[in-house]
């Protein structure tokens, strides 16, 4: 005699969004980790232990004065950051405003008890921005690695792993999604 299992639909929304998170930081986690072995700037990896979320891809790289504290940036280096950055957050603007919305629908609908049905569809979208804004801080890394000297790059990848951390110990105290931070 089969036995059917019936679950309340708060259940069934608490399952399907436990398992579109762990999807979803699966994939943040496997999108970027420090190249290795003389390669430049970011590369993706398959998924793996040890690679963490990483919020730049969110957020965007520091802004200018906070870089120039980081990595002693001035004159022209300062001059040339400023552009880089500027290009990257204009033209990523609609991208990382859709995110948040999005990441804040998600966070909303889980708060109140609902799942990943009560977004309309909205998490397949999120993969495709979080695919484009990767690759867009992809390229701006590489660009920054040939314009910053080796030390001032290796601080900003000191930077970066830092923020890698502070995200996954936010994550775990809030036992969801890293929440928007400052990039100072």
């Amino acid at each position: 005699m089969k036995q059917k299992l019936v679950l309340s639909r708060w259940t069934q929304g608490m399952m399907l969004a436990s398992v579109v998170l762990l999807a979803t930081v699966g994939e943040i986690s496997a999108q970027q980790s420090p190249s290795g072995g003389g390669g430049r700037g970011m590369r993706y990896h398959g998924g793996g232990r040890g690679q963490s979320f990483d919020p730049v891809v969110f957020e965007g790289p520091p802004v200018p004065d906070s870089m120039a504290a980081l990595v002693s940036l001035d004159g022209d280096g300062l001059g040339r950051y400023t552009t880089m950055y500027q290009n990257l957050m204009e033209s990523t603007k609609s991208q990382r405003d859709s995110l948040a919305t999005l990441r804040q629908s998600w966070r909303a609908a889980r708060d109140n008890g609902g799942g990943a049905a009560d977004l309309g569809g909205g998490m397949g979208g999120m993969r495709e921005i979080r695919q484009y804004l990767a690759d867009r801080q992809q390229q701006f890394d590489q660009a920054l690695e040939e314009t910053l000297t080796k030390d001032q790059f290796k601080r900003y990848q000191a930077w970066r792993d830092q923020r890698r951390k502070e995200a996954q110990s936010e994550m775990r105290n809030r036992g969801g999604a890293p929440g928007g931070r400052d990039r100072d």
